[in-house]
């Protein structure tokens, strides 16, 4: 009886073996060549940073669609010089947060990692998560519909990124929804539910980067829909005991001028262009005091910054 049990377990190890190895296989075979969707990449716009030089950005922004409408590195860049990145994709939750900043510093090395503060609450699914897991290790597992655009040739092809995103991730919308503060931000002793595994997926984040030096911040942009003054105490809460800063910009509307009347696209849960040329205005300043980031203008290194911030729309 022992002797079947023993020779059932060598055959579903060799079997998990087996598939580990293929699915290792077919990950490598079938990884992106470009940051482009013919080059087998998905998030065009996020991962436009891999057409920049590995010391070529001061400061990533991961998270939501609540950075890439609210935050505009180019502008950023115009007013004080600091280069920056959205590398914020829709629905974003904790666990794809950790998998992104593994991702990014695995070729960038960036001066400050900044974190969503709605990821940071949000709730994930348990599903998403495990996949989410899973891919980290086989790529394939989102990487599979490159089988469909890879011929012989980009099979063969090196990886080489090209592609720049002019905008840097950012997705100006311009867009109005009139709405009010009424209540909004009413301080209060509450406290919004803080899922374990979002703390999880925190601390590890948060080690990775302590390993590579980089400091954390966590930014809640203005988003009436989505924030109020309990989720704010939860996250101040974790990031006491973290040791990492929350710059809570929903409790700084008013010295924003954040107009609830012409500054949001959405109902109050994602800022417009209007509404994110003043955090962007805003976060130039804040970085440079608060974290030293330099400014690069001038410097014929970043000229591709230069040029273009020559194109970038009104």
């Amino acid at each position: 009886m022992k002797k079947a049990n023993l020779s059932s377990l060598i055959r579903v190890a060799a079997f998990l073996l087996v598939l580990a190895l293929l699915l290792s296989g077919l990950s490598w075979l079938y990884r992106p060549r470009d940051n482009t969707k013919e080059g087998g990449m998905d998030y065009i716009m996020a991962h436009g940073y891999l057409g920049q030089s590995a010391d070529g950005i001061d400061a990533f922004f991961v998270g939501s669609s609540e950075f890439y409408s609210g935050i505009s590195p180019m502008l950023i860049w115009e007013e004080s010089g600091i280069t920056s990145y959205d590398y914020a994709i829709g629905a974003q939750r904790a666990y794809s947060a950790d998998a992104m900043v593994e991702k990014l510093l695995r070729t960038h090395h960036p001066r400050l990692v900044v974190l969503d503060g709605y990821v940071a609450l949000k709730r994930g699914d348990p599903d998403e998560a495990v996949f989410s897991m899973a891919s980290r290790l086989f790529s394939i597992l989102e990487n599979h519909e490159n089988w469909k655009r890879f011929d012989w040739e980009m099979l063969a092809a090196p990886v080489e990124y090209t592609h720049r995103e002019i905008n840097r991730g950012f997705r100006p919308d311009n867009r109005n929804t009139s709405i009010t503060y009424a209540g909004f931000m009413r301080e209060d002793d509450s406290r919004a539910r803080f899922p374990l595994m979002n703390r999880l997926y925190l601390e590890h984040i948060r080690a990775v980067c302590q390993r590579e030096d980089i400091p954390l911040l966590f930014i809640a942009l203005p988003s009436p829909e989505n924030w109020d003054y309990a989720h704010h105490n939860a996250l101040q809460d974790y990031a006491d005991k973290a040791g990492i800063e929350l710059l809570d910009l929903n409790l700084m509307v008013d010295e924003l001028d954040i107009d609830p009347e012409t500054d949001f696209r959405d109902e109050g849960d994602h800022l417009n262009s209007d509404g994110a040329e003043k955090v962007s205005h805003y976060l130039a300043h804040y970085l440079a005091q608060q974290y030293g980031l330099q400014d690069h203008r001038g410097d014929p290194a970043y000229d591709d910054w230069a040029e273009d911030w020559a194109q970038y729309p009104e």
